[in-house]
């Protein structure tokens, strides 16, 4: 019998200081031993310590081996950053294939319009895994708030698409992107939402790698939970909710008293107009934006804040006939004929009421809303057209109606409904882009952190007018040199911009940030470089305010590219592509689907399409 004294002593103190940080959630020491190196048994402590705190093993073997098995309480919290397709709610990918299918022959049709000719083609799929994103919330974020898909196309033995039949990847590997054996073409990806919080899809690329994947690349390993708060900010945490990585402008505290009296006042956006012979515009008197000691102050700040709490709620709302027409529900149809009145929502305790009366091309109707408590709503026909109407109730619920003002007798829904096919517009291509990023650590600006998205988002505004013939903005009066990505003339327009706009440093972060009523004096470049300009702008606040995004949309059908603010005030992009589809029953247009590309200001990142629904900012430049 040999007794043998354990220099495992030394390694078990050892492991333990290097594991200090996980120390709270050590929950199991065991020692092993085996005496070929595959067969382990464990050795109980209560066997092998000595009162002086030593090992002693006696074992009857010529030679023996020993590790240390530490188990922590959260070993059992590994993250799921991507799950197979089989395990996805089948509506949802329902959702994705037939946006896929309803958008591939428009997709194509871009390269004879003079796009950039990168969208999806016939044999386009869904890779077989897809990335769950949460969003606190939304299902307490215990539940994943939204799937992003990823679609490629398989290729031929000549390395060329559109060969059709199945799309079987492998899935991701440890930074998130996908192959099949190299015979994969990767096309973008598709954020489709898990529940009716948020329209099905919000955005989507038809290029480039998933958010996702980017997010897991910057964090440096898959065991990361992707957290949603809009499309402007995306987090990555760890097992126990602490930030490790994140995509897009840190979260900063907007003064909400000018939002919040622009709500109470029903007023849809407020206008700054600036010509050579003049200006006008609302002067608004705000504090400068507060900033957050950390990310769980943040996090608390997005669930309780009124503005916060808000804002979700009017997105919830904005997604109710999104959803009724995805799960193939119809909204009430309404017929009234002009004088005519009409009482709905009988047994609905309504407290409000708001009317959608865009329809693109096609004239609105028009119809007076009288709320009687206890009572309902009256409708009264006054002008032909149709109108959507939602009426808000007491308990925060709404419900959404489709009004037809006609010329007599009802309406009765008997048809479904179909998708026509895209109708879009681009101001030059993806190649007339400038490929411009935010600059970090600049003295002059921000000395521990970035630019800015506004100052970016200016910028790139610029590069496109002075690299498609207006020329002066840059260096050369004559010719038109902006460049492609940022030079030295580029960095100097930022620092000019970043205080003609009270741009500011968020504290404890690398995020600079624009006010949307202070982001119209970017418009001063051009005077301060003698140039003649013309601009005009609008805020509001997303998921309520329709003026800005028929600001940009305006601009982009005029041929010129605009400025977008997106989300919940959290990002400024160049968008130069705008297009729309309608939902059509009865000859009826029901609901328009709006989505803008856009230059997110990431360098060479791809292009987006966004949706027009959180569209709180529009610019309109002409040189």
């Amino acid at each position: 019998m040999t007794t043998i004294k354990l220099f495992i002593y030394f390694s078990f103190f050892m492991v333990i200081s290097s594991l200090g940080v996980y120390g709270q959630n050590l929950t199991e020491i065991e020692v092993e031993t085996s005496s070929d190196l595959k067969v382990w048994e464990s050795l109980p402590l209560r066997e092998i310590l000595t009162a002086d705190d030593k090992l002693l093993h006696r074992t009857d073997k010529d030679q023996q081996w020993y590790r240390l098995k530490i188990k922590r309480d959260d070993d059992e919290k590994k993250i799921v950053s991507s799950v197979p397709l089989e395990d996805v709610p089948e509506n949802l990918i329902k959702i994705a294939v037939d946006f896929i299918a309803g958008s591939t022959v428009s997709e194509l049709a871009e390269d004879s319009a003079g796009d950039d000719g990168k969208g999806w083609g016939a044999n386009s799929v869904l890779a077989d895994y897809a990335y769950p994103i949460y969003n606190p919330g939304i299902l307490e974020g215990q539940e994943p708030a939204f799937y992003e898909f990823v679609v490629g196309q398989q290729k031929d033995a000549a390395g060329d698409r559109n060969v059709g039949g199945p799309l079987s990847p492998n899935g991701p590997n440890e930074v998130g992107s996908w192959t099949v054996d190299g015979n994969v073409f990767k096309e973008g990806s598709i954020l489709v939402s898990a529940t009716s919080q948020v329209e099905p899809i919000s955005s989507f690329a038809t290029e480039g790698k998933a958010r996702v994947a980017k997010l897991l690349e910057r964090a440096g390993t898959t065991n990361v939970k992707a957290v949603w708060y809009d499309v402007g900010y995306i987090a990555g945490e760890d097992a126990s909710g602490k930030l490790i990585a994140s995509l897009g402008n840190a979260p900063f505290k907007i003064d909400s008293t000018p939002i919040i009296q622009m709500l109470a006042k029903g007023t849809d956006s407020y206008e700054n107009i600036y010509t050579p012979k003049g200006s006008s515009g609302p002067q608004i008197d705000a504090e400068k934006p507060e900033f957050f000691n950390s990310y769980e102050e943040f996090k608390k700040y997005y669930l309780t804040d009124p503005l916060m709490v808000e804002l979700r709620d009017r997105r919830a709302k904005a997604a109710i006939l999104d959803w009724d027409i995805a799960n193939g529900k119809q909204p009430p149809l309404l017929s009234v004929i002009p004088g005519q009145q009409r009482l709905i929502g009988q047994k609905e305790q309504i407290d409000s009421f708001d009317l959608n009366l865009d329809f693109e091309d096609e004239q609105a109707g028009k119809i007076d809303v009288l709320i009687q408590p206890a009572v309902g709503a009256i409708i009264v026909g006054r002008e032909l057209g149709p109108v959507i109407l939602t009426l808000n109730h007491k308990d925060g619920k709404s419900s959404v109606y489709l009004v037809c003002v006609v010329v007599r007798g009802d309406i009765n829904p008997v048809q479904i409904g179909t998708w026509t096919s895209w109708t879009k517009w681009f101001a030059g291509n993806w190649n007339d882009q400038r490929l411009y990023y935010q600059v970090y650590d600049d003295p002059e600006m921000c000395p521990d952190g970035a630019s800015g998205c506004g100052p970016t988002a200016w910028g790139m505004l610029y590069g496109w007018w002075d690299h498609k013939g207006a020329p002066g903005i840059y260096g050369n009066r004559r010719i038109g040199d902006a460049p492609l990505s940022v030079d030295e003339r580029i960095e100097s327009m930022y620092r000019y911009l970043f205080d003609a706009m009270d741009t500011w440093c968020v504290p404890n972060s690398s995020s600079a940030a624009t006010n949307p009523w202070d982001m119209h004096e970017g418009r001063r470049w051009a005077s301060y470089r003698s140039v003649s300009i013309s601009a005009s702008s609008s805020w509001g606040v997303p998921y309520v305010s329709t003026g800005p995004y028929k600001k940009s949309r305006n601009a982009i059908k005029d041929g010129y590219p605009a400025i977008l603010g997106i989300g919940f005030y959290s990002h400024y992009v160049t968008a130069y592509g705008y297009k729309y589809r309608k939902y059509r029953a009865l000859g009826i247009t029901w609901k328009i689907q709006r989505k803008f590309k856009c230059n997110w200001g990431h360098g060479d990142d791809s292009p987006r399409w966004h949706s027009n629904k959180s569209v709180w900012y529009g610019q309109r430049v002409e040189l």
